[in-house]
């Protein structure tokens, strides 16, 4: 199997997860509680996510346009931007924000674990550095770093 072949398995495995997630969306009943809701809706956003992300690694790696086309998600989003643009808040967004402690970013997490290996190779030798923990800190824009000792 090329890559290109798997590239394209994975596209029709993602556009099958994301259409089964809008499904269940468009199915939620209207008495939904809020939390069953910001489930739904962070599973959506999820296979949105990585529908996305397969779409375009097939367009920029092979140069392959995605099948189905994924119209719809499209002017969905485009109507999301507008209402943003105009400073709104779109149903698809406020519905998935809970009250509590918020979730770490995705960039949030890679950069934690740039962190922590940046330590850890410095401990290890692999790189000279006296200050590691200053180094993070200006890297990453934080006054404190938290001891990765046990």
């Amino acid at each position: 199997m090329t890559d290109a072949i798997a590239a394209l398995d994975a596209w029709r495995l993602n556009y099958e997860e994301w259409a089964t997630a809008e499904i269940a969306l468009r199915r939620l009943p209207d008495d939904l509680d809020r939390g069953k809701l910001a489930a739904a809706l962070r599973s959506w956003w999820q296979e949105t996510s990585d529908l996305l992300l397969a779409a375009v690694h097939l367009e920029v790696h092979f140069g392959i346009r995605p099948d189905p086309p994924i119209h719809e998600l499209l002017a969905k989003l485009s109507v999301m931007s507008a209402d943003l643009a105009n400073g709104n808040l779109p149903v698809l967004a406020a519905g998935v924000v809970t009250q509590g402690r918020p979730r770490t970013w995705d960039a949030e997490r890679r950069d934690i674990g740039k962190a922590v290996r940046y330590v850890e190779a410095v401990k290890a030798g692999t790189i000279n550095d006296r200050k590691p923990n200053a180094t993070v800190r200006g890297n990453f824009g934080v006054s404190v770093l938290i001891s990765t000792e046990k």
